[in-house]
């Protein structure tokens, strides 16, 4: 509140030179989830005004007028845009290369300070860098990330998540005013909702699909690049009419997620294309399995009741996602190694479907009876994260004396852990849960508090349907070992109960941030 009161907005860092970009707008939900969890009404008096300060600040900065190329309409909407015309000074050396990358064409003056403030505006969405708000998503490979970031387009963008998530501020800011009995600023904060609302369904839903993509002033038309973007507007209370009037329909939006946990190791990646940015494939991000669970519990009842379809004999779950969904061929899907094997699962086909398992999924925990499939989806997401955190925490050398064997030094010496005591990475992979992320401008932190709050959030909500995750075994992984036997978590300890699973983890985090 601080901040804002200073600044009229939550700057990106906490140095003078992040004073030109925001953080993306959770104040207001951080406020309000406070307020419901503690009944702690006081903070409001302080806060109210904070968070009127910070909402103006946005519609003052950041808005844009849209016109829609599919209705006509036009709407108040809002993109990430920082007028920046030099290198970022926490990246410096990394925005320089990228300028005058001598393998590229060289650039103008124009061109490079064009290219700064989109740099900036990319790390003012919180996903630096992704395929996303890249015009050319593959210019440079799988590995070569100057040319991609030289394309980026973030200005011309109208990101599906930020416009969401303000939405869910004005809706939360108008009850605030409600409860406090100001019911103009109420009516003016939920004014603003709506025109959202309509335009968050006109300019990024499309129907046919059954996904939300983001919007480009460049095209002025939606792009077509799938992303957990998607998924923010159920998580904000915007679910379409299109999802609400068939099962089918409803399951075909999380169509994609199920494919993830029937083919690979991990959790929801950001994308499917695989461009060396950290907010690209193979890397899988905590908050938003967080937001896929809560965009899977907003749905009503009647249309997640039924079990979870299976594809045709001859297909992989890939022949349940609806044409076009999400943008990549399933030849073209990444590749999930198979331990020991030195090769990728066959892509195509039911073979492809390596993770799934007689009515669950590898890690998915354990279905029940008459379980509905986005019940379904949320018990196997959720435990799929708890192992992702479990077992690459275990595979840099987390143990707990009595409970949770620490891996031999030939094992940790796979993960370079030999001296370590475990990590909670900020990030994951989509292909391996014994492993973190990767890519991006920075050694992939370790102790993130995300990871620890979505872990304690799932042991809270799920935590009667978690199991011990099933570990692989690094040795086999890496062809250290031609016959070795499998490290499951548990070694030759019995198999802890729900409990002690909830509590490794709950050690973990300590451990972690010691």
């Amino acid at each position: 509140m601080d901040e804002i009161h200073t600044y009229g907005f939550i700057p990106n860092g906490g140095r003078i030179y992040y004073l030109d970009r925001s953080q993306p707008p959770m104040f207001t939900r951080m406020v309000a989830d406070y307020v419901a969890e503690t009944n702690d009404t006081s903070v409001l008096a302080r806060a109210v005004p904070s968070i009127e300060n910070e909402l103006q600040w946005w519609m003052n900065n950041r808005s844009v007028s849209v016109t829609s190329s599919y209705t006509g309409k036009t709407y108040t909407m809002f993109h990430y845009s920082v007028n920046n015309s030099a290198p970022r000074p926490e990246s410096y050396i990394d925005d320089y290369s990228t300028a005058f990358d001598p393998t590229l064409p060289s650039l103008s003056e124009s061109g490079r300070s064009a290219l700064y403030a989109e740099l900036a505006s990319g790390a003012e969405t919180g996903w630096d860098y992704s395929s996303r708000y890249s015009a050319q998503p593959l210019a440079g490979g799988t590995n070569n990330t100057n040319p991609t970031l030289r394309t980026l387009n973030v200005r011309n963008i109208i990101p599906i998540d930020l416009n969401s998530i303000l939405y869910k501020a004005h809706t939360l800011a108008a009850d605030m005013y409600t409860s406090s009995g100001n019911s103009s600023a109420a009516a003016t904060h939920l004014a603003v909702a709506a025109s959202l609302r309509e335009g968050i369904l006109d300019l990024f839903w499309d129907s046919s699909k059954l996904a939300f993509y983001d919007y480009n002033l460049t095209s002025n038309a939606r792009n077509d690049l799938y992303s957990a973007a998607t998924f923010y507007p159920l998580w904000n209370g915007i679910i379409p009419d299109e999802v609400l009037e068939s099962t089918e329909n409803a399951f075909g939006f999380f169509a994609g997620l199920n494919l993830v946990l029937n083919r690979y190791n991990g959790t929801m990646p950001v994308t499917f294309l695989e461009t060396g940015l950290q907010w690209d494939a193979p890397n899988t991000w905590p908050p938003h399995q967080y937001i896929i669970l809560e965009a899977l519990k907003a749905l009503p009842s009647n249309i997640t009741t039924s079990a979870l379809p299976t594809p045709p004999s001859n297909s992989s779950t890939y022949a349940l996602v609806p044409e076009g969904q999400i943008s990549v061929a399933e030849d073209a899907l990444p590749g999930q190694p198979i331990g020991g094997a030195g090769k990728n699962a066959t892509k195509v086909g039911p073979a492809a479907d390596i993770s799934r398992l007689d009515g669950t999924v590898v890690n998915g925990g354990n279905a029940t009876a008459g379980e509905g499939w986005a019940h379904a989806l949320q018990r196997e997401l959720a435990n799929r994260y708890f192992a992702s955190a479990l077992c690459s925490w275990h595979a840099t050398g987390g143990s707990i004396p009595g409970y949770l064997p620490r891996l031999s030094d030939q094992e940790l010496n796979v993960t370079q852990s030999i001296n370590n005591t475990g990590n909670m990475f900020e990030k994951f992979n989509i292909t391996d849960v014994d492993s973190s992320g990767s890519g991006g401008e920075y050694t992939v932190q370790a102790g993130f508090g995300w990871t620890n709050g979505v872990v304690l959030w799932i042991a809270s909500n799920y935590g009667q349907e978690l199991v011990t995750p099933d570990c692989p075994d690094l040795l086999t992984i890496t062809g250290a070992s031609g016959g070795a036997t499998k490290s499951a978590a548990v070694s030759a300890y019995a198999r802890p109960s729900l409990a002690m699973l909830v509590a490794l983890i709950v050690i973990a985090i300590t451990n972690s941030l010691a």
